[in-house]
C-alpha cells in the first residue's frame, strides 16, 4: 500500500519499557520486521529521548520544542540557553537531532496566530511573528511538522468539533506573505544541503539581548537564520561572505546592501532574515 511508516498516537497511554518488550517499543519492532526502512514517529507527549535511544522508534513529537519556542516568541523574551537546547536536540537527551520531530501547532494546543492576537499583539506583528516560528522551526535540524492551516495563517480557537480551514485568508495580503514565507521556506529545506544535516552554530556577539543569531552548514554552502523576538525595531549586521553568492530566502526579489562582508538590516519586532548560498 505504499506506506512509509507510522505515526503511533498518545503512546505515553501505550507505555513502554525497554528493547523489544511491550508497548510502543513493540509497534515498532514489529513494524521494522515487516519493512526495516519504514519510519516510525511517537507521539510521546512529554517527549522521551529513550524511547528513540533504546528502541526501534525513529522519532518523536518534540513538545519541549513547540513549548519553549512558542513561549520566547509570544513573551517576546530571549532565553538563548533554551534556544540553543531546542536547535540543538543531543543537549536533551537525543543521540541526534533526526529522533524528533518539531513542530509549533497541532491539533493539541491553541493555533499560534491565535495565541498571538489574544496576548494583544495587532495582526501585522502577530503575522510577522508566525513568519519567525515557521523559519526558525523550518531551518531547525530534524524532520518538521506544519499542521493543516498553520501556512495561511488558520487562527480558529481549538474547539472539540468541526473547524474548518478558512481558505479565503489568501484574499488577504498579509496572509497571502505568510503563504509566500511558508513555500520559500518549504523550497529552501526542501532543496537546500545544510538542512539536511544536524549541523547548527549560534552567535552572540555584538547582538542585542532579544535577537538570535545561528547559521546551518554543509560542505560547501549555509543557511543563516537572524529574528527579533523583542518588543523594538533591532538594526544589526550579518557578516555574510563577500565571496559567495547570497540569496534573500523571504524577500526573492530584492537583494541585500552590502559593505564589504557587512549586511546592516533591521529587524522589526517579531521579524526574522533567512540568508542562504546558492
Amino acid at each position: 500500500y505504499h506506506v512509509d511508516g507510522f505515526r503511533y498516537d498518545a503512546t505515553r497511554w501505550v507505555g513502554w519499557e525497554g528493547y523489544n518488550d511491550w508497548g510502543a517499543g513493540w509497534f515498532a519492532y514489529a513494524a521494522k520486521q515487516a519493512d526495516p526502512a519504514s519510519i516510525q514517529i511517537a507521539e510521546h507527549l512529554p517527549a522521551d529521548p529513550e524511547l528513540q535511544n533504546k528502541t526501534e522508534m525513529d522519532s518523536g513529537w518534540h513538545d519541549y520544542f513547540r513549548w519553549k519556542l512558542r513561549d520566547m516568541i509570544r513573551n517576546t523574551k530571549l532565553d538563548r540557553l533554551e534556544f540553543a537546547h531546542i536547535l540543538d536536540a543531543r543537549s536533551l537527551g537525543f543521540s541526534n537531532s533526526f529522533q524528533r520531530v518539531v513542530y509549533v501547532e497541532s491539533h493539541d494546543e491553541e493555533r499560534f496566530l491565535r495565541e498571538l492576537i489574544d496576548a494583544g499583539f495587532a495582526r501585522d506583528e502577530a503575522i510577522r511573528r508566525s513568519i519567525a516560528a515557521l523559519a526558525i522551526m523550518l531551518t531547525a535540524p530534524g524532520p518538521a511538522m506544519v499542521y493543516a492551516g498553520q501556512e495561511f495563517g488558520e487562527a480558529t480557537p481549538k474547539v472539540v468539533g468541526p473547524n474548518p480551514l478558512h481558505w479565503d485568508n489568501l484574499e488577504n495580503l498579509e496572509y497571502r506573505q505568510l503563504f509566500a514565507a511558508f513555500k520559500a521556506l518549504a523550497r529552501l529545506r526542501t532543496n537546500h544541503p545544510a538542512l539536511r544535516t544536524g549541523t547548527v552554530e549560534f552567535s552572540a556577539a555584538g547582538l542585542p539581548e532579544d535577537v538570535i543569531f545561528y547559521k546551518r552548514l554543509s560542505d560547501a554552502s549555509s543557511v543563516v537564520v537572524a529574528a527579533n523576538l523583542g518588543k523594538t525595531a533591532r538594526r544589526i549586521t550579518l557578516d555574510l561572505a563577500a565571496d559567495k553568492n547570497w540569496t534573500n530566502v523571504l524577500n526573492p526579489g530584492s537583494s541585500f546592501q552590502r559593505e564589504g562582508d557587512a549586511i546592516p538590516v533591521e529587524l522589526l519586532p517579531g521579524g526574522v532574515i533567512v540568508a542562504a548560498t546558492e
